[in-house]
């Protein structure tokens, strides 16, 4: 079959970071699969909307894949394809969650969760689509049926490594990305899924964890760096540090390939012994999701870790000699001024030496905070609300007893109180960004604290 696969404009006012792994591996598994593949990566090429459908052809699917965040812009493409071609339209991805919405929009199949045995057998049995797992389609009459769910992919391995070239893979391999400085760099994942239960997360690869081999994760990058000459790797599964083994050999393996490298971590999954381990594989820069600096705020998002636990993981990956990057939720159901202090109080304690960023606590579709909103009514219109969706830098909702304009203003105010040392955060960002980018972001960052 003719498929073209698409990858929608996320954020308009960002640059493309991250490779679209999802759609990667799609069109690695179909091409395999002997079917003709195409793909329109309108993220990466920044395409206006009449670009978009200049480019849209006679296809015999369309593939779509993208965060919740994305609704607004998928549903118009899907809108705008259906005038144009009579293609089965497919939506996967994190969309997959708002099911009945992208019905709505016109899409023709929704793939839930994990694509890449689902896509082929959907492509074998478009005729038969009852017999397919994994899916969700309108039968004759309008009705949404979900068929029985597939059962995740144990043995990673046996995915094809994702149809770069099919991508304008230059954007994202010279977007600047914190650490990287003027290195080529590729994201790549060791594995899928995330064991623990933090009251804002969706877990699109389910509750376990699920881990390549080292063998293939090497064979990977070898790939990469003779193809593409990448010699940064960014690591961006849910939840690097689960299995300290593994870790460790990869740590092991890895050193003969002379590369620096990232992930994400959780403060109560890392050791002394594993930052070190890590450093001397080339690691220099983990990513925390802290969230707060207060217990009692941790509790309430089921976040499974302590206070202690956080200041001792970033006082130990910046012993190392890596770079800790941190991040915190304001406004978690419960928050009030004093336990928002304490999320001051911890950077301080803690002393990150890297920007520290602060997000509003907002529920998404598919977590149990999303489920939490709308059981107390403070979602009254979903799709509205989605509309409205960004990555959290912005308000868009709250559920603390504070008033709206008073969290609005303690954000900010933690936000300026938990950042490290200005001259200290200016030679890190000159450090891995360069100077030019030093230059235009580290005084914009000055101007604005001299205003205040």
């Amino acid at each position: 079959m003719k498929v073209l696969l698409i990858n929608p404009l996320i954020r308009a006012h960002d640059i493309p970071r991250n490779f679209p792994l999802g759609l990667g591996y799609i069109a690695a598994v179909l091409l395999k699969e002997g079917h003709k593949v195409d793909v329109l990566d309108i993220n990466a090429d920044r395409l206006e909307k009449n670009e978009v459908m200049e480019r849209i052809d006679n296809y015999d699917i369309f593939g779509i894949g993208g965060l919740v965040t994305t609704y607004n812009y998928v549903s118009w493409l899907i809108s705008e394809i259906k005038k144009k071609q009579e293609g089965k339209i497919l939506v996967g991805g994190g969309l997959s969650v708002i099911n009945e919405l992208m019905f709505k929009a016109g899409a023709d199949i929704i793939v839930d969760k994990e694509g890449e045995l689902t896509i082929v057998d959907l492509l074998n049995n478009l005729d038969n689509l009852n017999f397919v797992k994994g899916i969700y389609y309108k039968d004759k009459n309008g009705k949404i049926i979900k068929n029985e769910e597939r059962d995740l992919i144990q043995n990673l391995d046996e995915i094809p490594f994702p149809a770069w070239h099919l991508f304008p893979i230059e954007t994202y391999i010279k977007a600047p990305v914190l650490g990287t400085g003027s290195l080529r760099k590729m994201n790549i994942l060791f594995g899928r899924g995330c064991p623990f239960r933090c009251t804002f997360c969706w877990h699109n690869f389910g509750m376990s964890t699920r881990l390549r081999s080292v063998d293939n994760v090497i064979k990977e990058m070898k790939i990469l760096m003779k193809d593409y000459n990448i010699q940064y790797f960014a690591f961006t599964d849910e939840l690097f540090t689960v299995n300290k083994s593994k870790v460790l050999e990869f740590c092991d393996r890895v050193k003969e390939l002379k590369i620096k490298w990232a992930c994400a971590s959780r403060v109560n999954t890392i050791s002394e012994y594993m930052v070190r381990a890590m450093k001397e594989a080339g690691c220099n820069h983990i990513a925390f999701g802290i969230e707060s600096g207060s217990q009692r705020i941790l509790n309430n998002m089921n976040k499974g870790t302590t206070v202690e636990q956080g200041i001792k993981a970033v006082r130990i990956t910046q012993r190392a000699g890596i770079r800790a990057h941190t991040s915190f939720i304001i406004g978690t159901p419960g928050e009030t001024p004093e336990s928002i202090w304490e999320t001051v109080e911890f950077c301080k304690k803690a002393k990150p030496k890297l920007r520290v960023e602060l997000f509003f606590m907002t529920p998404y579709p598919g977590s149990d905070l999303w489920d939490y909103a709308i059981k107390k009514q403070k979602i009254k219109d979903e799709e509205d609300f989605i509309k409205k969706l960004g990555d959290a830098k912005d308000f868009t909702i709250n559920l603390t007893d504070i008033s709206d304009e008073k969290l609005i203003e303690l954000k900010n105010i933690a936000e300026k109180k938990c950042q490290p040392n200005f001259i200290y955060w200016g030679l890190d960002y000159y450090k891995h960004f360069g100077l030019k980018n030093a230059l235009k972001n580290g005084t914009k960052r000055l101007f604005k604290k001299l205003k205040k």
